[in-house]
């Protein structure tokens, strides 16, 4: 446990009120209920925030909830990914958390460490060797769990949001440009879950903003071995919905891919 972190957080949240939060790695320990205490500390601070029980991962939400759901439920440490509906200015929103499986994490396999034991070993002989790692997660599993509901979601008028740690960089990320620098190895990989995620029509918040891996601020977020995404669909007026833009909407994301000050979302690893 980090010492004053939990009270960082709350008075994060305090500092910046945003709409949604997502958090990564809540354990409940002991049988605790994280996003429940956290609701309260905001209460006591004359917020009111709205969640629901949830492992691994957690949702808080400014707005009423009007349903909650477990997508993909935690199982021997493999990751989760949790939902909430609610309505922000009449717009309907099903927004997820995830925190997906951290083993076969084989971006370390592609910089000579084994992505289970992190012990040094030597770098695969190819790409193909590296995705068969990968897919030995649960993560691709999850992803396509998550993109079932979403299509519900979205066929039924929700705006849809997914944030949260993929375990897994992004495959807009490692591209024949940069594949001779931040220890990419000389790899160009498809990483599955973000390919995943764009073909079933979601974007990168990020590299929406921002499409150039080889800019300063991409080069920081690739040393950083960052896998902190927020992907979303459906986002025509999002205007209308959070009353910005979508760089203000998405600005968040910034703490995450380049130490830039977060506005109106946040993702916590609890």
């Amino acid at each position: 446990m980090v010492p004053g972190g939990y009270d960082a957080i709350v008075n994060e949240i305090v500092r910046l009120k945003p709409d949604f939060v997502t958090f990564s790695e809540v354990r409940n320990y002991n049988k605790t209920n994280f996003t429940a205490r956290v609701c309260a500390s905001l209460k006591e601070k004359g917020l009111s925030y709205y969640s629901f029980y949830s492992y691994d991962t957690g949702l808080l939400s400014k707005h009423p909830i009007t349903d909650s759901l477990t997508v993909f439920p935690e199982k021997d440490d493999h990751g989760s990914i949790y939902r909430l509906t609610s309505s922000v200015n009449g717009h309907k929103v099903a927004v997820y958390t995830s925190h997906l499986d951290y083993l076969d994490c084989a971006y370390y396999n592609a910089r000579g460490y084994d992505g289970s034991t992190w012990k040094e070993i030597p770098l695969p002989a190819s790409v193909e060797e590296i995705l068969k790692v990968n897919v030995a997660s649960q993560r691709d599993d999850a992803i396509r769990l998550f993109i079932t509901q979403a299509e519900k979601d979205l066929a039924a008028g929700y705006k849809v949001i997914i944030g949260g740690d993929f375990n897994e960089p992004s495959h807009r990320d490692w591209i024949e440009k940069n594949k001779d620098m931040y220890d990419h190895n000389g790899f160009v990989v498809p990483w599955t879950v973000t390919t995943l995620l764009e073909e079933a029509g979601f974007v990168d918040s990020y590299r929406k903003i921002y499409p150039n891996p080889l800019t300063l601020s991409n080069a920081v977020m690739d040393q950083m071995l960052c896998s902190f995404f927020i992907y979303f669909q459906n986002s025509s007026d999002f205007n209308d919905l959070f009353q910005s833009d979508v760089a203000v909407t998405f600005d968040a994301f910034h703490f995450h891919r380049s130490h830039l000050p977060p506005l109106r979302w946040r993702n916590y690893s609890s």
